[in-house]
């Protein structure tokens, strides 16, 4: 059956939700924070600090030479993290 959780961060965000094939759902805060949580179960598994600049954008996934990545806009700038 379908599962529910919640999850609240510290910190409004205005940014959208990235679920991905691996059941992992990544959400930036508007804190500077960069989540991923079991889609499963909610809890998280994974967080990145940009530092106090709020995510402006919803995540998105790519995959370059072989690896997969995630990558958001936080402030000005767009981060680029490898999946494991």
């Amino acid at each position: 059956g379908a599962v529910a959780w919640q999850s609240t961060i510290p910190a409004a965000t205005n940014a959208g939700n990235l679920v991905t094939a691996g059941g992992v759902v990544f959400q930036g805060g508007g804190a500077g924070d960069f989540y991923g949580f079991d889609a499963s179960t909610g809890r998280e598994v994974f967080k990145y600090s940009a530092g106090r600049v709020g995510m402006r954008a919803s995540p998105m996934t790519y995959a370059a030479r072989g690896k997969q990545y995630v990558a958001v806009v936080a402030g000005s700038s767009v981060l680029a993290l490898g999946l494991p």
